[in-house]
């Protein structure tokens, strides 16, 4: 994450400009390290995010909506009775450090006005939001008190006196920037000129910096502070001149960042473009993967990156964490649920072994029906009480020794050795179709581990849980939101739209919208080929059932991986023949095919069989598992997975 100095310099900018003379109206903590606060400014009322959390440290504008606890702690009643009603009058970043203070003139109680000034410490797992007395610079509380058996070098307790985080030995970049014209670049080196114009402060100021080879990130990242390791290797790929256009356009107020990712894996984001960009191989992404307004597909060190351009650095670090925070909800959410898929799956496995064991052991029964036979032909050679009989197999011509019970007549023992050959087939004819019925609902576990392991929003996994409760493999969840809500910025809504439209509360549960609407999918995965032809594909078995049986029409071809577990793919056809499309438009029938590929278990591999053929033969069987249809009159194309976008 590359929430650096220069990234600092940028948030800071933005909020002494958007945040100017703003008075504090409300200040709530919804979460344990983080901070809302509604704030009065000239354009109208604005939310300002603040978290010391290890794991996303950040400061920023929000336009999203927190759940508050019925009880504010303690540091949020702190910061209401010092800082409720006052107004900022200087918001400024400490020299190149991950460092914003935002000063504060307030009442006191006897109703003078006194200075007051919030520190935001953000630096990964040592971050801090401290309240200062700027009278005496003493701590008034800090949202995380370090005692001195926690760091020994530096405590922040209230009525200590504050004092900024050790510096690392490092220059910071706002120092280069401020020498001025005295610097210059000269093979990749920096160092101090006479041939440029500028007072003897400012080539002193050069002549005091250590040499920087600008094209070596390790020596960038060695000597320079407030710097990450991604915008270090920016700078070295664009020189120092591209660190002197950033910082004219932070001093301009042109504060476009950048956030990077690979589908919905997070990258970075950052007011550097710090990923080479191939321009020439640029594509507007699909308005459903985009998170602004200028969202583009381009490729970077060979992959597929999409790169959303945010007019503000808040923009980009709000979408980042909200993004952040949801993917990591949604893979809680996945491994929960696969925890007990799995274990479903693995009782289906133990039950089929067990069954085809069974059948493995009455398929060598045959000897039991011979020997009720050789002891019905022998029955006046035995006699009750003998324990075994050494009879001629008239088969063969060889001597068999048969066991005998000794408390059964010859006839008795006979009888008893047919009543375990007929048993033994009965096993056989009742244990056959439960042994398919197992694997049938193994195939179907299967496919709803492979659906989950795509799901990519929480309402795409409760969706899939659903499925499971209707098919009877789970219970059903007790509403764990009845009774009182919880207090929500001072309102009662406890969940909104976020940008997928999907409802969802803070790091809870999102709300019942299913994909699912009258029998038809709300908003299908869909894809268009380069000849301009659709193919739209099912998240989950509910959602392929719909599809194929329901929105398909009957001269659309349907796709789907053979043998292997994945979603349905149909290509819209408009009515056109199949046989036409082979003839005129194989690229289409192949393309369709690799989606397909790419919707499967086989996904990461090559040379993937895809059956096809049209919606018409496929058919489902009256009380098949979701998903689960039979198909004839098809073909088998082997593809290597892709989308059409990675073309």
């Amino acid at each position: 994450m590359a929430f650096d100095g220069i990234m600092t310099w940028a948030v800071a900018k933005e909020l002494a400009t958007e945040l100017a003379l703003g008075k504090i109206e409300k200040i709530y903590q919804p979460e344990k390290d983080g901070l809302l606060f509604f704030i009065h400014t000239k354009q109208g009322r604005k939310k300002l995010f603040a978290s010391a959390s290890s794991n996303g440290p950040r400061v920023c504008l929000t336009s999203r909506e927190f759940q508050n606890p019925e009880q504010p702690p303690l540091f949020c009643m702190t910061l209401r009775k010092h800082l409720q009603g006052g107004r900022i009058d200087r918001i400024s970043q400490r020299n190149s450090e991950r460092i914003i203070e935002m000063d504060f003139q307030v009442l006191d109680e006897l109703g003078f006005e006194v200075s007051k000034r919030l520190i935001f410490e953000i630096m990964g797992k040592h971050s801090n939001i401290v309240l200062v007395n700027l009278k005496d610079n003493r701590i008034i509380d800090s949202i995380k008190r370090i005692s001195i058996d926690v760091n020994r070098a530096r405590q922040l307790l209230p009525g200590l006196t504050y004092a900024y985080p050790p510096d690392q030995g490092k220059v910071g970049f706002k120092e280069f920037l401020n020498a001025g014209s005295s610097i210059t670049v000269s093979n990749n080196s920096i160092g101090s000129g006479n041939d440029h114009a500028g007072g003897s402060n400012s080539d002193s100021k050069a002549d005091s910096l250590p040499p920087i080879n600008w094209a070596d990130p390790d020596d960038i990242m060695d000597k320079v502070g407030g710097i990450s390791p991604r915008a270090s290797q920016a700078i070295a790929w664009g020189g120092f001149s591209i660190l002197k256009t950033v910082a004219d356009q932070i001093d301009q107020g042109k504060l476009e960042t950048k956030l990077y990712r690979n589908d919905r894996k997070l990258l970075d984001f950052h007011i550097l473009p710090i990923y080479p960009e191939s321009e020439t191989e640029a594509q507007t992404a699909d308005p459903l993967v985009a998170l602004a307004t200028d969202s583009r597909i381009v490729t970077i060190e060979g992959s597929r990156i999409i790169v959303d351009t945010f007019p503000t650095p808040s923009g980009a670090v709000d979408s980042f964490f909200e993004l952040k925070e949801e993917t990591n909800s949604v893979r809680q959410a996945q491994t929960n649920l696969q925890k007990h898929v799995k274990g479903i799956r693995d009782k289906l496995g133990l039950k089929l072994q067990r069954m085809e064991e069974d059948v493995l052991k009455a398929k060598d029964s045959e000897d039991l029906r011979l020997y009720g036979e050789l002891l019905t032909a022998n029955l006046h050679l035995l006699k009750k009480g003998d324990n075994n009989a050494k009879i001629v197999n008239y088969y063969t011509g060889e001597t068999v020794d048969i066991k005998l019970d000794t408390a059964l007549s010859p006839s008795e023992n006979a009888q008893k050795y047919y009543w375990r050959y007929g048993k033994a087939m009965n096993t056989i004819k009742e244990k056959k179709p439960m042994i398919e019925s197992v694997r049938m609902e193994l195939d179907y576990i299967d496919s709803v581990l492979e659906h989950l392991d795509m799901a990519e929003t929480l309402n795409q996994v409760e969706d899939i849980r659903e499925e499971l409760v209707e098919e009877g493999y789970l219970r059903r969840r007790a509403n764990r939101y009845s009774g009182k809500y919880a207090k929500n910025n001072g309102r009662n809504k406890t969940n909104k739209k976020n940008r997928n439209g999907n409802l969802t509360g803070k790091g809870g549960k999102s709300g019942n919208t299913s994909t699912i609407s009258r029998g038809r999918i709300k908003s299908p995965i869909t894809y268009t080929l380069s000849s301009g032809m659709k193919v739209i594909v099912g998240r989950n078995n509910k959602e392929n059932d719909v599809l194929t049986m329901r929105m398909a029409s009957k001269a659309d071809i349907w796709f789907h991986t053979k043998d292997i577990p994945g979603s349905h793919a149909i290509l819209l056809t408009d009515g056109v023949p199949i046989e036409s499309i082979e003839e005129k438009s194989p690229e289409s029938i192949k393309a369709a095919a690799s989606i397909a590929a790419y919707h499967s278990k086989g996904k990461s591999s090559e040379n993937v069989p895809v059956d096809y053929t049209q919606v018409r033969f496929v058919k489902k069987p009256s009380g098949a598992k979701p998903g689960m249809v039979i198909f004839k009159n098809n073909k088998t194309l082997w593809v290597t997975p892709k989308l059409p976008l990675q073309d």
